[in-house]
């Protein structure tokens, strides 16, 4: 079975780093090939040689600004890029975009269902103008900052200290759940955060894969994933309940499983849990308490 083609959302205001930070992905794309869906109205450009190293292929959104098209716009300009089956497609949204609207159009198009992913979103926000810009865009940045998964607060070499401080505290009391992440020049480790891989740059997050033997309880792995400990903002692998293999996927206080078929080899549960600030060997022992004792379940 294909696999969806994973899908991002990055938001940000002119000026935020939205430019560097696609290049510095693309650039370190750990060998995806990526598809870059861009508003006409954005702030990006990127370089020819650049998208030719990363095998990406760029497309941009003709119609004008996302926040102005009809959703079938959006889907039909999806469905364009998704023909080329990137591994990945990143979507540039322009700081007036709401991306809680674009999120609904791509979780309820039925033409895109089983072909695309739904994964974080970012959006990235200049830390040593954040209070400026506050003042006169407040409306834009709480519709932004309550639909990120991931926070960059980019620029932390121009900030001062109160500045990065200050605009960290203002970010968690929009998005207590966001992972935020501190970046120079946009350097953020990007495709090893989506991925939970161990990151290669100081961007403040930390990558756990946690896997163990046995079949665990779905119910007391739900509860597990739903009251996630503090600084852990995505959880994913593979599982194995009573019932069979289980892929599950927690992302910022949304729980979702599905069946699969189990692998031939290789421990029965296999997780990655991606945050900061986070006790990974508390976690792995609330994980193993979710393992069923022999004889209480009916087998895989």
């Amino acid at each position: 079975m294909k696999k969806p083609i994973k899908v991002d959302l990055v938001a940000g205001f002119l000026g935020s780093g939205k430019t560097t930070l696609l290049r510095h992905f693309l650039s370190r794309s750990g060998g995806e090939r990526v598809g870059v869906l861009l508003n006409e109205m954005g702030e990006v450009e990127l370089e020819d040689k650049l998208v030719r190293q990363a095998r990406a292929e760029v497309v941009e959104f003709a119609q004008g600004c996302l926040c102005c098209q009809s959703p079938n716009e959006l889907v039909l300009a999806l469905k364009s890029l998704a023909r080329n089956a990137p591994d990945r497609i990143l979507i540039e949204s322009t700081g007036i975009a709401d991306p809680a609207r674009i999120l609904a159009t791509l979780s309820e198009a039925s033409s895109l269902k089983g072909l695309i992913s739904i994964e974080p979103t970012i959006v990235v926000v200049d830390a040593a103008g954040f209070f400026s810009l506050f003042q006169t865009l407040a409306y834009y940045y709480v519709m932004q900052l309550r639909a990120a998964d991931v926070v960059v607060l980019n620029k932390a070499d121009v900030a001062t200290r109160a500045q990065l401080a200050g605009a960290e505290r203002e970010v968690r009391k929009l998005q207590a759940r966001a992972l935020v992440v501190r970046a120079r020049h946009g350097r953020v480790d990007l495709h090893g955060l989506l991925e939970g891989e161990p990151s290669a740059e100081p961007s403040g997050y930390q990558a756990r894969r946690l896997t163990i033997d046995g079949t665990l309880d779905p119910a007391g792995l739900r509860e597990l994933l739903e009251r996630m400990p503090g600084g852990i903002y995505r959880a994913r692998g593979r599982v194995r309940f009573p019932g069979g293999c289980h892929r599950v996927d927690y992302r910022n206080g949304s729980y979702a499983e599905e069946p699969v078929t189990a692998p031939e080899a290789g421990p029965a549960n296999d997780l990655v849990f991606i945050g900061s600030r986070f006790d990974g060997r508390g976690l792995e022992a609330r994980l193993r308490r979710c393992v069923l004792e022999e004889g209480t379940h009916g087998g895989a």
